[in-house]
């Protein structure tokens, strides 16, 4: 009993019963007791401190998980999760009324959250433990420089004064949710009923509680002023009992109840965080055993020599972490790496918060609900301008890995949560170093550490393959920076390099040179010289010595016989044959018709070098040659020819 004692007092082990709304009142369900966990008395030590009575309350309630009488309204126990639907837009599950388990909530905590009415209940003389100046102190308080610099040197009892709910709230948040003074009200009212009546086993009931204050005509008129999300019921007595239910349709939901030194801000945020629909944060002992509020966070344990915070898991279910800033692992991938800002930093990180790893097959204290259950990757700084925050001192926060039961840093560190379900406790399994590989061992899952700078972000790589390629995902540098210079260089570079030049360099080259040189040389020469020379030397020849010839000799003869035949036959003969107009123009159609076959020829060479472009340069100057050559044969034989 000393031992477990002492453990109390370092935050370790334990869990508490939070009541929730349900059906099926008139069955009594199995206790959910935890081994070795009865009820403990707090006399050993004179003053404990208010993290020590919180704690040893959730200790000592773990046993007392029973159904509400038939009459009270129908309330189950938070063991409860039959009927689960898949989460809805705000990440809570949705259930319909009668499934026995906590609906969502009618509107995350953003912007101002409120109204809510604090009853300041007494009985008699019977008055709660802290005035009501105390009270709204606990909901309005700031930090002071010696809570930020000296909180150790402040006494237990004074340290919740620190700070308060709404400051809280605000850090928490990043400024997305808060409290405003005027949807805040504080209302004193006389109990008609003897605050003796709701004792279950010695401490206040909820349901008792619950069901009492509402049915006061002073809290009637209360409350049908405004439409209260929440109504926190500040009771009379030095009996220590702090509870709230899960949120949900019925008139009691945004019920909570603090008796004794259970007012403090921090129980407030704990318990109005189950009005939102968080349950617990919890983690692993030494032994290996999963503890439901070991976790250091808000929702776990408070530890009396830092403020805790929510985790990452609780921020992303109230919709404090949206948008760019979540990366979630698609499965079967390889290697997906992302950057984590420090989750203190909130979305004005210039990177990611929070890394989303669906798990159906991962097994926690429960095994995970298909398509609900994940894993969640954050990462933790020391923030010393902060007052709030995880704890420096490894030997005080109790936690232990899951896998290798060793004891867990916090500070510097990427955790590594959670959660089966979304109405579920989180689990804190791990927290990395910078090289550090945690294996899912219920899964083919890998997660590594590449890189963590304090100052800016941890570079993570997921694998669902190998611990190797999770390993090889934190190089995508490499990978990312050849791949857009390769990709602009070789696409301009050969498009315009072997486009451009071949294109110009064949098309002016071979056209100028064929073109010019046959056109020139065999047109004026030709024309020239034959036309000159055979005119006036065939022409005078013919036609003065056949004339005379055959028209004195043979015209007498044949004209007095046979006139009409021979006459037809040599005139028309002759005529043709060596008339000079004649020649002169076979000649020039011959050589006219011999330059069209030449350009032809060209004209078809040209086309078959245009084709033939993308040939070796060697082959292309070959042809070239033999091309002069046969030009230079061809003049040669034309100058012979006109010479003879």
């Amino acid at each position: 009993m000393t031992h477990l004692l002492i453990m109390i007092l370092t935050a370790a082990c334990a869990c508490n019963v939070i009541q929730v709304v349900g059906v099926h009142a008139n069955k009594r369900r199995p206790k959910h007791g935890r081994r070795g966990h009865g009820r403990r008395s707090t006399s050993m030590r004179a003053m404990p401190s208010p993290e020590d009575l919180f704690n040893n309350w959730l200790d000592t309630r773990v046993d007392d998980v029973m159904l509400p009488p038939n009459d009270t309204g129908g309330l189950s126990t938070s063991e409860t999760t039959p009927g689960m639907l898949p989460p809805d837009d705000s990440g809570f599950a949705s259930a319909a009324h009668g499934d026995g388990v906590p609906a969502a909530p009618s509107q995350l905590p953003s912007g101002a959250c409120g109204p809510i009415l604090v009853v300041y209940l007494t009985y008699g003389n019977q008055k709660p433990t802290k005035t009501l100046a105390e009270v709204q102190g606990f909901f309005w308080n700031v930090p002071t420089t010696t809570c930020l610099t000296n909180f150790n040197s402040i006494p237990p009892w004074d340290r919740p004064q620190c700070s308060g709910f709404n400051h809280s709230l605000h850090h928490n948040s990043w400024g997305v949710a808060w409290l405003e003074s005027a949807d805040v009200d504080f209302f004193e009212m006389e109990s008609t009923e003897d605050p003796a009546n709701w004792l279950q086993g010695g401490f206040p009931d909820l349901t008792a509680v619950a069901t009492s204050v509402h049915s006061q005509a002073a809290y009637q008129t209360q409350f049908s002023t405004r439409a209260y999300k929440h109504t926190m019921v500040i009771g009379p007595g030095s009996t220590y009992a702090t509870t709230a239910f899960y949120p949900t349709t019925e008139w009691y939901s945004g019920f909570s109840q603090y008796f004794g030194n259970a007012v403090t801000w921090q129980t407030f945020f704990h318990e109005i965080g189950h009005n939102w629909g968080l349950n617990h944060a919890g983690g692993y002992t030494s032994g290996g055993t999963f503890q439901e509020y070991q976790d250091d966070a808000i929702m776990g344990y408070q530890r009396s020599w830092r403020p805790t915070d929510t985790n990452v898991v609780a921020r992303y279910r109230l919709g404090w972490i949206t948008g760019a800033d979540i990366v979630e692992f698609i499965r079967g991938s390889d290697s997906i790496a992302v950057n984590l800002s420090p989750l203190n930093e909130g979305p004005d990180g210039s990177e990611s918060l929070l890394m989303k790893i669906p798990c159906d097959e991962c097994v926690g204290n429960v095994a995970s609900t298909t398509s609900v259950g994940a894993l969640y990757l954050s990462f933790r700084v020391a923030d010393a301008a902060s007052f709030y925050g995880v704890s420096a001192s490894h030997t005080q926060s109790g936690l232990y890995d899951k896998y290798s039961g060793s004891l867990l840093e916090l500070v510097d560190r990427v955790h590594v949560h959670f959660q089966p379900d979304v109405s579920s406790a989180t689990e804190l399994w791990s927290t990395l170093a910078e090289g550090d590989t945690f294996e899912i061992s219920s899964s083919t899952m890998w997660i590594h550490v590449c890189s963590l700078d304090v100052a800016t972000f941890a570079k993570v790589s997921v694998s669902d393959t190998s611990a190797a390629m999770a390993q090889i995902g934190c190089t995508p540098a490499p990978t990312l920076a050849p791949t857009p210079a390769p990709t602009p260089s070789p696409t301009p570079v050969p498009t315009q390099v072997p486009t451009p030049a071949p294109t110009p360099a064949p098309t002016m080259a071979p056209t100028p040179e064929p073109s010019p040189a046959p056109t020139p040389a065999p047109t004026p020469a030709p024309t020239p010289s034959p036309t000159s020379a055979p005119t006036p030397s065939p022409t005078p020849a013919p036609t003065q010595v056949p004339t005379s010839a055959p028209t004195s000799a043979p015209t007498p003869a044949p004209t007095q016989a046979p006139t009409p035949t021979p006459t037809m036959a040599p005139t028309s003969a002759p005529t043709p044959a060596p008339t000079p107009a004649t020649d002169a123009v076979t000649d020039f159609s011959r050589r006219r018709h011999h330059r069209r076959q030449l350009r032809r020829k060209y004209r078809r060479r040209y086309r078959r070098q245009r084709r033939r472009q993308h040939q070796p340069k060697r082959r292309r100057q070959h042809r070239r040659w033999h091309r002069r050559q046969r030009r230079r044969q061809y003049r040669r034989q034309r100058r012979r020819q006109r010479r003879h």
